[in-house]
Parts: structure tokens; sequence; C-alpha cells
């Protein structure tokens, strides 16, 4: 049982259990306005000049609306498969170096690969365009 002292009257006012769980469920109810942001998914395959990169390296998106941004890395066929779920919404797609493994035992250099034109490096230049929607969306990205 809570009990709760009014200040203005003098006089405790007692609530039951039952009805400090009913407030609760209320107070959840009114308080989680929605279920969030409509998402989907993102996977495909990044080619280039028609044949599919396999340098090591990372596909970068963002939206330029809302400052969302996700990464994923590029395998041996350049495909890629983003974790979790992403806002749907605009997007720019653009290459990134991969990252260095965290237990290598040198320092590796990062360097980007210069048989792919510049544009596809920078977010600001980059002409991939991808529209996420909700549910599964896959994309083929074509660098010429």
């Amino acid at each position: 049982m809570l009990i709760l002292v009014n200040t203005n009257e003098s006089r405790l006012m007692t609530y039951s259990p039952a009805r400090m769980g009913l407030l609760a469920c209320f107070a959840l109810i009114l308080g989680c306005g929605g279920s969030g942001p409509e998402t989907g998914t993102l996977d495909g395959q990044v080619l280039l000049k028609g044949a599919p990169y396999s340098k090591p390296a990372e596909l970068a998106i963002i939206s330029m609306e809302t400052g969302q941004a996700a990464t994923a890395p590029l395998d041996a066929e350049g495909r890629f498969q983003f974790a979790g779920k992403i806002v749907v919404g605009n997007y720019t797609a653009y290459l990134t170096p991969a990252k260095p493994k965290e237990n290598a035992e040198q320092p590796m250099s990062v360097t980007i690969d210069t048989s792919v034109p510049d544009q596809y490096w920078n977010e600001a230049t980059s002409p991939l365009k991808i529209t996420i929607k909700q549910g599964n969306n896959s994309e083929t990205l074509n660098l010429e």
C-alpha cells in the first residue's frame, strides 16, 4: 500500500496495490505513443564495372535528411548485409576503407582503391542513392 500526504488538505491518502497497478498501466499506455519509426533491412552487392567488387571495403549509407547512418562490410564477392533495422527514407551510399582488424599484430595502413572512381568514396559526391522501404530491401550498386 502506498501512502501519500496531501499537503494542501493535511490528510493522508491511501492507494491500494490494485489501484496503483491500474494507474501504472494507464501511464504506460499513454506514455508509449507508438512503436517507433518504420524500419527495413538492407542487403545486396557492389559491382565495379559489372563485376563483383572483391577488395576490402565497407558500404556506408547516410540520410542527408536525418543524419542516420550505418555501415556494412563487403565480402569477397562484394555482397553486404546491414545488421539490424534501418529507418525508412532516402540514403546516399558510398564506400569506405575496410576497418583494420582489432587483433592485428602489425599496424595496418588504410588505403583507398584507386580503381574505383573518387566520387564513390565520399558521401557528398556519390551518385548512389538508396530508398529504404519497410520490410526487406535488396540493392545492386554498380560503380562505373
